[in-house]
């Protein structure tokens, strides 16, 4: 059995999905019957854990380790990992596609101090690795403190004294050991050191910002925005909590500018995808080209398609739906729904039909305008009846003219849909179109003040909610990714 440390990128607006996405990465690593109390021995109690979080309805309504987030972890960003040896080469697969994971590390020791960490190396595992003769380098990694040149020297020079068998090379090493260094802080210029560990690169991620894949798909450069295009690093991370993979068929119902079938699509899903607002997907007015794009051509006619032909996708099939209403028959075609619904916050959420307030009145005009054009009749009435059929005939051809020009234009009305109701016809949706075991993953809105209580959140008899990730927006409120399995 091997300590692998794990090694976060924090991301600040997302550290609350980290131990998430990485189940779910390893869960597609690893197979369904992955041993978390084994993987989590050195994080947390899993006897208590299990015979806690088990008992009442959790059995049934929630997955065994939705409460195991980042906030349990004591180490975080470090989380430690017992892993076996074949389970080590499967790493670099969820470092691959990983938005927050940074790097695995074989573990060789951890202290409290440096001269404690020395005491405390795993010697026959790390000559195992080390007297392979190959060229290595050492990288310093700390948390909440930034070390200079010259302290960054100091540090790997005290590792002399350990037996390493190959040469150092900083341009091309074949061996990364790294010396990762946890620290507190009051923020006040004031540190001290919590632990310190010592390991070997196991996997890790390109390095440099532009070089991880998920750059290339950054919303300052993505061709078509919407108002509420959603970020592409939470679009990836909710396709990861999704389990999407290269034969995955995936339905987003509140497609909008296309982000979370984007992510899908650069993992070789089928997507579909419907929204209520057939201005967005079409970009009559709503959606707006990015100028500052390097794909952008004033000759083009911009659309949510034009996204996917710019990242060379092949074209979704996205219809002007109302997801709540359909009448379609689709029984479990789909391996996930991913979507972000419009719960009032950033747009409106919607339905198809005409708002009650707005036909009443509508009404009441027709009525008005009904009456006045009986008067205007009898105080006409010494009026030729020729002249009247003209001006009638007249009437209808400019009508005729009018819905000729509009006609591809027309856009179905809708009124707003609470957010109850938006959550309910979802549930509902999904309740027919998702397989067993497929896995809906949506946002949510949260009033942070309300604590977390998993029992608030939404619920149906037919899914488990498995992972519950947070995405701090402000001080009041927040919005949760909700990762459901179809049971």
């Amino acid at each position: 059995m091997y300590r692998v440390l794990t090694v976060f990128n924090k991301i600040p607006q997302y550290v609350g999905f980290s131990v998430q996405e990485l189940r779910a990465l390893l869960v597609e690593a690893f197979g369904e019957t992955a041993d978390w109390a084994r993987l989590f021995a050195d994080e947390i109690n899993t006897t208590e854990h299990l015979t806690t979080w088990k008992a009442g309805p959790h059995a049934k309504r929630f997955g065994d380790w939705l409460p195991v987030t980042e906030a349990k972890i004591p180490r975080y960003p470090y989380m430690c990992l017992r892993l076996t040896e074949d389970e080590i080469p499967l790493l670099a697969k969820v470092v691959e596609r990983s938005v927050l994971v940074d790097a695995f590390l074989l573990l060789f020791g951890e202290a409290n101090t440096y001269e404690d960490l020395f005491t405390s190396v795993n010697l026959p595992l790390l000559e195992r690795y080390s007297m392979t003769g190959q060229d290595f380098s050492f990288r310093i990694h700390s948390h909440q403190k930034s070390r200079s040149r010259k302290e960054q020297i100091e540090i790997i020079d005290n590792f002399e004294r350990l037996p390493f068998n190959g040469k150092v090379n900083i341009e091309d090493p074949r061996q990364i050991y790294w010396v990762a260094e946890d620290w507190d802080t009051d923020h006040k210029k004031n540190w001290s050191l919590r632990k310190v560990y010592f390991g070997l690169e196991l996997a890790t991620r390109a390095r440099g910002v532009d070089a991880r894949f998920n750059y290339r798909y950054r919303l300052s450069d993505r061709v078509y925005l919407a108002p509420t295009t959603l970020d592409n690093d939470l679009a990836f991370l909710m396709a990861n909590q999704a389990r999407v993979r290269p034969d995955s068929v995936v339905f987003d119902p509140f497609v909008g500018s296309g982000s979370i079938l984007v992510a899908c699509s650069h993992f070789g899903a089928t997507c579909y995808g419907c929204d209520i607002d057939a201005r967005v997907l079409h970009g009559l007015g709503v959606g707006r080209p990015n100028k500052a794009s390097s794909a952008y051509r004033e000759d083009l006619k911009y659309s949510v398609w034009t996204n996917f032909e710019q990242y060379g996708f092949q074209r979704p099939e996205i219809v002007r739906l109302d997801s709540s209403e359909t009448k379609l028959h689709i029984s479990q075609l789909f391996d996930a729904i991913v979507c972000d619904p419009p719960y009032g916050i950033r747009a409106a959420a919607r339905k198809s039909g005409k708002s009650p307030k707005k036909k009443a009145r509508k009404e009441e005009k027709a009525l008005e305008a009904a009456a006045a054009k009986l008067l205007e009749v009898k105080e006409e009435e010494v009026k030729e009846e020729k002249e009247e059929q003209e001006v009638k005939d007249e009437e209808e051809e400019k009508e005729d003219v009018v819905e000729e020009e509009t006609k591809d234009q027309y856009i179905i009305p809708t009124q707003l849909a609470s957010c109850d109701f938006v959550v309910e016809r979802l549930f509902h949706f999904a309740r027919t179109a998702l397989r067993p075991g497929g896995r809906m993953v949506f946002l949510f809105p949260w009033e942070r003040e309300r604590g977390m209580n998993y029992e608030e959140l939404p619920h149906d008899e037919d899914f488990r909610l498995l992972e519950c990730s947070e995405n701090i927006l402000n001080k009041n409120l927040s919005r949760v990714c909700l990762t459901y399995e179809r049971l």
